[in-house]
């Protein structure tokens, strides 16, 4: 139960960071449009308050599988693989651990001035050690998917649309 509701959240968590950075990418902005990236970039901002006010919070969730979750904010979780590289420079904005697979995984969202191409191509390099398996580029917003021995891992990487700003946010299992 746990472990659908924890992939529940993180496909919601990937379709809304992919949302937020494709809108632009379609061309054409209508009323519409405009009130939707509005209100996710509302949203978002509302995430990123909750958890600066929140601090640290372990929430329990119930179901057969027990398990639990950490929200962390805005920092990464202090177990965050060692093996994992945070992008130099960057600000950690809201970081996540969860064991409900009896696994560890965790989720961390930075934010950097570098572009989105700068930043997938230093990951590029920071990744040497990992086996890139996808990649979709989809204009202001790009993900990846990669493996270790250890991890699995997605890197989402995403420009957010009115500012200057990129996201970039690592979704990490271990094996």
């Amino acid at each position: 139960m746990l472990a659908r509701y924890m992939r529940t959240a993180l496909r919601l968590a990937c379709v809304l960071s992919a949302a937020q950075f494709a809108l632009p990418a379609l061309g054409c902005k209508t009323a519409e449009d405009r009130n939707r990236e509005q209100a996710l970039d509302q949203t978002a901002a509302d995430l990123v308050q909750a958890a600066r006010d929140a601090g640290k919070r372990t929430i329990r969730l119930g179901g057969d599988a027990g398990g639990s979750g950490l929200l962390t904010g805005p920092a990464k979780p202090d177990d965050f693989p060692k093996d994992i590289p945070i992008y130099p420079g960057s600000t950690v904005i809201l970081g996540g651990r969860s064991t409900g697979t009896g696994k560890p995984s965790w989720s961390l969202s930075m934010t950097t001035v570098d572009s989105k191409d700068q930043a997938i191509a230093r990951y590029k390099d920071l990744l040497s050690g990992f086996e890139k398996v996808s990649d979709l580029n989809m204009g202001d917003a790009a993900l990846s998917i990669w493996r270790s021995p250890a991890y699995d891992m997605t890197l989402m990487v995403g420009t957010t649309p009115g500012t200057r700003t990129t996201t970039i946010t690592l979704n990490v299992a271990s094996k």
